[in-house]
């Protein structure tokens, strides 16, 4: 991994890992020491996906993907089925509460991604996103 980093030196750079394997303090401290944004995840629950962390490694940029929670779709190997996912104003109240609120006290600016896209879900939660953040007092733009 150094390597790769080291190649785009000087750019701003975030890494998203898709396996557990890489959830370890060592490699959380050679991101934050390189000041390599540490890509918060939301996916399924499943025991060999990299887990949703509320990890910080680079103070100027949060960066977070909500890839849904269709545990049958990912286990598939289908691409649409994969991604295809709502998430209910719960589930997106409870990931502000728990994770962006309070990481974002850690960061200079956040970047949220939704890529549960198949059928149009990604701008509707969105929208309730942008909403949540406006209500927790949080600056969207």
């Amino acid at each position: 991994m150094r390597g790769h980093i080291d190649t785009f030196q000087g750019l701003p750079l975030a890494v998203e890992f898709r396996h557990r394997s890489w959830a370890h303090d060592r490699v959380f401290s050679e991101l934050e020491k390189r000041r390599v944004t540490l890509v918060t995840v939301d996916a399924p629950a499943l025991p060999t996906l990299f887990p949703a962390l509320d990890v910080v490694t680079n103070p100027d940029l949060l960066y977070v993907r909500f890839h849904g929670r269709n545990t049958q779709g990912w286990r598939s190997g289908n691409q649409q089925q994969k991604f295809d996912y709502r998430y209910s104003e719960d589930e997106v109240q409870k990931f502000v509460t728990t994770k962006i609120a309070p990481m974002s006290r850690r960061v200079r600016k956040g970047v949220l991604f939704f890529n549960n896209h198949v059928r149009g879900q990604a701008t509707e939660n969105a929208h309730q996103m942008t909403q949540l953040l406006k209500r927790e007092g949080l600056t969207v733009v």
